[in-house]
């Protein structure tokens, strides 16, 4: 079980991989996650703007899909 705070494997819907962390828990296999934007466009004062991903189902239950969703 994850808690607020903890690291996953964001997998967006591209297939792309990204280093996020849970933002909010709806279950055990379904979460909210932040994590940075890979455009060097999208930076500011603050760094990397902040992406967010609502309501990510967990890798086994995704399976067969070539992205949104979390591992690890």
């Amino acid at each position: 079980m994850k808690i607020i705070g903890d690291h996953v494997i964001y997998v967006d819907p591209k297939g792309v991989e990204y280093n996020a962390l849970v933002q909010h828990i709806w279950s055990e296999t379904c979460i909210n996650l932040v994590h940075l934007s890979d455009n060097i466009a999208e930076e500011d004062n603050y760094g990397r703007q902040i992406k967010h991903a609502t309501s990510v189902q967990h890798q086994t239950i995704m399976a067969g899909v070539p992205g949104f969703y979390w591992k690890g």
